[in-house]
This record gives C-alpha cells, sequence and structure tokens, in this order.
C-alpha cells in the first residue's frame, strides 16, 4: 500500500513538539527581555546621575538626587547653603522607577554633589537592583569623584563595594 501525507497521530506529535519547543522560547525571550530592561534601567539611572554631577559643576549649585522610596527618584538644585540646609531645593525632575532599587546606606538615601561636581559624603555609596535574571549590569558605585557601573557578584549579600564587580 503506497501511503501519501501524514496520518494524523504524526500531525498531533508534530504539534505537540512544537508547541513546547514555542513555549521554552518564550521563555527564553521573556527573560532576556526582562534582562536587558534591567541593565537599561542601571545605564538610565547612571546616566541620570553623571547628569546631576555635571549640572552642579557647570552651573555652580548644589544638586541632590534623593531616593525617596525604592521605585521613586527625585532631582534637585539648590542655590545657596541655606537651601540645601533647609531643603528647599527646586525640584528638576522625578520619576517612578520600574525596578526596586537598594542603597548601600538605607538611613541616607540622598546622593548631593557640591558644585565643583564632587559627591558631599566622603563614605562611598552604591546602588543595587536585584533580581533572578542576572543581568550584565545591575549595580552603581559612587565615591567623592567618579561613579561606575557594575554587577552584583552574589545576589544573597548586601549592596556594598565588595559584592559588586565593577566594569
Amino acid at each position: 500500500m503506497n501511503r501519501s501525507g501524514f496520518s494524523l497521530v504524526e500531525l498531533l506529535v508534530i504539534i505537540g513538539i512544537t508547541s513546547i519547543l514555542l513555549g521554552i522560547a518564550t521563555l527564553n525571550f521573556t527573560h532576556w527581555v526582562t534582562r536587558c530592561n534591567i541593565e537599561k534601567e542601571v545605564k538610565e539611572l547612571y546616566a541620570e546621575l553623571m547628569s546631576a554631577r555635571q549640572q552642579s559643576f557647570v552651573t555652580g549649585m548644589n544638586h541632590r538626587v534623593e531616593f525617596e522610596s525604592a521605585n521613586s527618584i527625585v532631582f534637585r538644585r539648590y542655590s545657596s547653603e541655606w537651601d540645601l540646609e533647609h531643603g528647599c531645593g527646586v525640584v528638576l525632575r522625578q520619576r517612578k522607577l520600574p525596578y526596586s532599587i537598594t542603597i548601600s546606606d538605607p538611613n541616607n538615601k540622598k546622593i548631593e554633589f557640591n558644585s565643583r561636581g564632587m559627591m558631599n559624603e566622603v563614605i562611598p555609596k552604591s546602588v543595587c537592583i536585584y533580581s533572578r535574571f542576572a543581568p550584565p549590569l545591575d549595580s552603581i558605585f559612587i565615591t567623592q569623584t567618579r561613579i561606575n557601573v557594575g554587577k552584583i557578584k552574589n545576589q544573597e549579600n548586601s549592596c556594598e563595594k565588595a559584592n559588586i564587580s565593577i566594569n
């Protein structure tokens, strides 16, 4: 008997295998998109911090970046020391963050740049985005004179310099 075509069982097996492969591919694609979005968020935050630092140097005014919550950031400019001491700065912009962030110093969630573009605090700070997706960049390390992006070494440890590899 000469058969031409496929039987119903063969077609169902092929459709089943294709469905499984598409399901796996969709999961991998979602994982990849989330990794890229976290890396994009770190790069945007890095650019905003660099911009605040540059603006403080160019304008000769103090600028402050305030992490109001794990998902909210505010950029302020202070025209005098009195404004700075009394918190009367002008809000330049604020935005919600798509991913929760962690700051190395939970008691002081402010990064302040003086009129020379240097961070006022001597103790370095770091900002981390913890996730299970292992993006290539997921942290920012800030010292008085530099801002660097990096990768968290161990997702279980704190957001400190020892747990961040700088790129």
